[in-house]
């Protein structure tokens, strides 16, 4: 056993017990699925167990409990091919009879990690899809990048309706590849300027991909219903992706319609410059990697924000103005992390969700998509 001195670490001590006393639980319930077991349970301020759900099924990452009490989780149904999967989803009444059991888990896609209700019901689910090595380097990869994967797993994202007990229709659908640039090979398909194209993805960004090709590793999603955006977080690329939720599915395959006229391509990115060549290095990243874009958002320190634009640095500021309905002038980009911090309370906020409030009005993100240009989209 180990035995420390009475005068070992007391700043550390001090310290850990004055923001033990500062920091009292919030009110309310907490609920979780532990990885490796099955059921999930409802526990209150003190850890006493209040309520279980069991089940047959490991957690697949998420699990939310919705104000009717109907808990809504994603469940492990095999095997994954990568850490994070789940494979479906299930809807669950307080009382513990399954409402819906959907699987996503075969046909080379397999949904992973979280998963998102939206206002109107429907599920938005995240989920890999197989591409072989030979679609990888015909779609510009470098092949000396791909040596040892068996294959290339993109993230594309799904929205489930409900149609029965066990079914459901996929009534909207968003896809990573549909939106690539590469500059490696000017005769393979989507070349182009990379640094110019901000709103496109680098197929070879980053040059190593971690277990089984997980390319991208989608990690959390949320919702701001006042601009119908998606929001999600990329630990592989450490960034923070916006996309427009208005577009048919055949208009987020392309670069053209939805509400903002980009299609499917991203509105915004923000969190590590050098994934779209305005950096030079991972140390200019502004955020670690996290498990979801709200804590993601949280934990960003430098408020020098990259733009959705070819820029190397802060020093030249850019002002974008946002109607002062929502959050009044903010800036584009900021001559220093001051300015920037000084500009970035979001005043009108309160009509936001909680979630979508603390994603767009953190320290350093923004309310508005810009893809290159001083101006907010109409």
């Amino acid at each position: 056993m180990l035995t420390l001195s009475p005068h070992a670490f007391p700043c550390t001590v001090f310290l850990l017990a004055a923001t033990a006393l500062a920091q009292a639980p919030a009110p309310g319930l907490r609920i979780y699925s532990a990885l490796g077991t099955t059921n999930t349970h409802l526990i209150d301020t003190h850890g006493t167990v209040v309520h279980t759900w069991p089940s047959t099924f490991q957690p697949g990452i998420s699990t939310y409990l919705q104000n009717d009490g109907v808990l809504i989780r994603s469940i492990l149904t095999r095997p994954p091919p990568i850490v994070g999967g789940g494979g479906g989803v299930q809807r669950v009444s307080f009382g513990g009879t399954v409402l819906w059991d959907f699987r996503y888990d075969s046909g080379g896609v397999f949904s992973h990690h979280d998963i998102l209700v939206m206002p109107n019901g429907n599920v938005m689910m995240m989920a890999w899809e197989d591409r072989t090595i030979a679609q990888a380097v015909a779609a510009g990869r470098n092949p000396a990048l791909l040596t040892s994967l068996t294959f290339l797993r993109p993230d594309h994202l799904i929205e489930v309706q409900q149609t029965g007990p066990n079914s459901g229709t996929i009534v909207w659908e968003w896809h990573v590849w549909d939106h690539l640039i590469q500059d490696f090979d000017p005769a393979r398909a989507n070349f182009g300027n990379v640094a110019a194209h901000p709103e496109r993805i680098d197929l070879n960004f980053p040059p190593v991909i971690p277990q089984a090709g997980d390319w991208n590793h989608f990690n959390g999603i949320d919702y701001d219903p006042i601009h119908d955006w998606i929001v999600i977080s990329v630990p592989t690329f450490d960034e923070v992706w916006i996309i427009d939720h208005r577009t048919t599915t055949a208009q987020a395959r392309g670069h053209h319609g939805g509400r903002w006229g980009k299609g499917g391509d991203l509105l915004y990115r923000w969190g590590n410059p050098e994934a779209y060549r305005a950096g030079t290095a991972r140390a200019t990243s502004r955020c670690s990697t996290t498990a979801s874009s709200l804590a993601r958002s949280r934990r960003c320190t430098n408020s020098c924000c990259p733009p959705m634009r070819s820029a190397t640095s802060c020093s030249a500021p850019t002002v974008a103005t946002v109607p002062p309905s929502r959050c009044g002038p903010m800036p584009h980009r900021a001559s220093s992390p001051s300015s920037c911090r000084a500009r970035s309370a979001c005043r009108t906020a309160t009509r936001w969700s909680a979630r979508a409030r603390r994603t767009a009005c953190s320290k350093c993100n923004r309310t508005a998509p810009w893809s290159g240009s001083t101006s907010r989209p109409a």
